[in-house]
């Protein structure tokens, strides 16, 4: 079966309108699952939102189940090193692995792709890092996953990884009761949500098309996916604000960090062919569906989790979906909202490949 190119560009730093004019940040998480800076004004409305002043911990501890994966590409030539594709993604029933298909995004035919989705299920694993930091693959605090399900046009990959046994004491995962699925009235509503990521900005990626890269200035320096992002975006928004910030005002580089912001209400106006309908019975039938929110992202971000809180329980905080990247210029990114099929899907999935338990571990 053909598979549906969709191009997914980093997102990009987010300005939100609120009573004050801000980028929408990221904040550093540690092993332990605390946010390394709490005195700012965004995570102090966040939790004031919330009505409850233990928001913030319960969103630090949740994020222990964020991870990064490094997907090798095909090789360039004959005997050549494969390349790595930084995504953020989550664990998920121990040793299970979600994140972003849109590694795929590439300048693959579909044979390359078919060929890479082969080699990715059997001999040619991806690596995932264990660690808070994670610049590259380390052999130390990395394990090895295989692909064991992807659904590429609903952008959702899962892998497995290959040893279970080797997990770390104090491994964390996102339970399968964990994932929700929004309904429809979650949906005509602003939620507030957060994502945990890690971002990365490379020279040269392949995803930035042609046309925004031949207007890059030489004098500016080598080009980054961030800097060529947001020079697209320069002229969408509203003077004096179009000084875009440093990457490291809003990123945090290749470490595990959060930010919070919404999830914004669905608008059938605005749905375009990505975003193809809001009616149920296409949804119905969908794994996942995409969705507005206005937090940062950027390479590497992809996959990241998107977590809310079920109803109004501060302590029961819940997975509905993946950043995804762009929509409509400036204004909005998005992630990728799992449906009720998407959450069986992974459901069986867990159920058909786990090995039984013989270590002790927690979840998140």
């Amino acid at each position: 079966m053909a598979i549906e190119m969709r191009l997914a560009l980093p997102g990009g730093a987010l300005l939100r309108f609120t009573n004050h004019v801000e980028w929408a940040v990221y904040h550093a998480v540690n092993a332990d699952g605390e946010i390394e800076q709490t005195d700012c004004i965004e995570l102090e409305d966040f939790a004031k939102a919330t009505g409850c002043t233990e928001s913030l911990e319960e969103v630090g501890k949740f994020s222990r189940a964020a991870a990064k994966i490094f997907v090798p590409m095909l090789p360039k030539a004959e005997g050549s090193q494969p390349l790595h594709v930084p995504l953020s993604g989550f664990w998920f029933e121990k040793e299970h692995f979600v994140t972003c298909a849109h590694f795929l995004n590439s300048d693959l035919d579909e044979n390359q792709r078919e060929q890479l989705i082969q080699k990715l299920k059997t001999d040619e694993p991806a690596s995932v890092a264990f660690t808070c930091f994670a610049p590259k693959i380390t052999p130390k605090n990395h394990c090895n996953v295989i692909l064991i399900g992807i659904d590429y046009n609903a952008d959702v990959a899962v892998f497995k990884m290959c040893n279970p046994a080797k997990l770390p004491s104090g491994h964390h995962w996102v339970k399968s009761d964990q994932i929700h699925a929004l309904t429809n009235h979650e949906q005509l509503e602003d939620l507030r949500a957060w994502i945990v990521a890690y971002a990365t900005d490379e020279n040269h990626h392949e995803c930035i098309p042609d046309e925004i890269r031949k207007d890059w200035n030489a004098a500016e320096g080598s080009p980054t996916n961030y800097t060529l992002h947001l020079k697209s975006l320069k002229s969408t928004l509203p003077s004096p604000l179009n000084k875009y910030p440093p990457f490291e005002h809003v990123f945090q580089r290749n470490r595990k960090a959060l930010t919070v912001g919404k999830v914004l209400k669905t608008e059938p106006s605005e749905w375009t062919l990505d975003n193809p309908s809001t009616d149920e019975a296409y949804i119905a039938d969908q794994v996942a569906t995409f969705r507005r929110h206005n937090m940062s992202g950027v390479e590497g971000c992809s996959g990241g989790m998107v977590a809310s809180f079920r109803g109004n329980d501060v302590h029961e905080p819940v997975v509905i979906g993946m950043f995804h990247g762009t929509w409509s210029m400036a204004s909005n990114n998005l992630y990728v909202a799992f449906t009720d099929k998407g959450i069986r899907w992974l459901r069986s999935l867990v159920q058909s490949t786990s090995t039984p338990a013989s270590w002790t571990n927690q979840p998140a």
